[in-house]
């Protein structure tokens, strides 16, 4: 962890940090996940350091290799409590994750149905939401 906090010190370039993760992260598979969780969380946790465009292009490396079920369990999405108009509702709801997911990764039909089924109640709330304050 010494190593990730001295690269996410503003000495080094981003582009060059985002780099080095993009490849680490494209070597990563469901059985080594485990070995680099704490680093992809603390990776996550500083999202807001790194320009949009370049976190996504690294996190999508790992969404590659990795299932959507062992992401979404590492980073769940959370719809109680949260409202979808607030302006930290991707934040607070993690579904930050899901346009990643959707340009990045291949879904199982399976995980698919788990996942993100679910969420299409919530989004036409959001959705309905949107239309009544018109």
């Amino acid at each position: 962890m010494a190593t990730l906090t001295y690269l996410f010190s503003n000495r080094f370039d981003h582009a060059n940090i985002l780099d080095i993760f993009a490849k680490l992260f494209a070597t990563i598979e469901d059985k080594t996940f485990d070995y680099c969780k704490d680093l992809i969380k603390e990776f996550v946790q500083n999202k807001s350091r790194w320009p949009h465009v370049y976190f996504e292009k690294t996190f999508g490396q790992l969404c590659n290799g990795v299932s959507m079920s062992l992401l979404l369990s590492t980073f769940p999405l959370r719809t109680e409590g949260v409202n979808p108009l607030d302006k930290d509702f991707d934040e607070k709801s993690n579904c930050w994750i899901l346009y990643i997911l959707s340009k990045y990764s291949n879904p199982k039909f399976e995980e698919f149905l788990e996942y993100l089924f679910p969420l299409t109640n919530l989004l036409s709330l959001a959705s309905n939401a949107n239309l009544s304050h018109e």
